[in-house]
């Protein structure tokens, strides 16, 4: 009876230090979504009066955006099925936070480069593709919020005492 008492209070522990953390970085997510998106209204509101329609890839910083963009956004995603695949040796809750927000945190710094390169690029070209690859990343960054379930299903809490349905 004391034992399953004792695993309570650790699984209620457990559960109070994952919504903390989470919440710190749902903090972190947004603080770098807006970033991205201030520094875009900034680079459509310096360009605003050159902007071209035209829609060519003959300068290369345009294709440079557009691989780049794509391929963090597909770095992001191979990133989440290695993180995923990792083999779990043991689930010490603060090792397993540890892991899950540098994991986070790398993911979103991977993509939050990726659209400002695109940002940067349109400042450079005064083109409307860049915008267009631009907000595809940003759209991604603001999808890509951190959540309980990912932490969950990324560090396998779901096996041992500590399990969490």
């Amino acid at each position: 009876m004391e034992a399953e008492s004792s695993i309570d209070k650790d699984r209620k522990f457990m559960m109070e230090q994952v919504r903390m953390r989470m919440k710190m970085l749902q903090v972190i997510h947004l603080a770098l979504v807006s970033g991205v998106l201030i520094f875009g209204v900034c680079v459509l509101f310096i360009v605003r009066k050159r902007f071209s329609f035209e829609i060519s890839f003959r300068d290369p910083m345009i294709i440079i955006a557009v691989v780049l963009s794509v391929g963090t956004i597909l770095t992001s995603c191979l990133l989440k099925k290695t993180g995923s695949t990792a083999p779990q040796t043991h689930h010490d809750v603060h090792d397993i936070l540890n892991k899950y927000q540098v994991y986070f945190l790398v993911r979103a710094s991977i993509i939050e480069a990726g659209a400002l390169f695109a940002g940067v690029a349109t400042l450079v070209t005064c083109n409307v593709v860049p915008v267009v690859v631009f907000a595809s990343s940003a759209m991604v960054l603001a999808l890509r919020r951190p959540s309980e379930r990912e932490l969950i299903s990324l560090a396998s809490l779901n096996k041992g005492p500590y399990s969490v349905q």
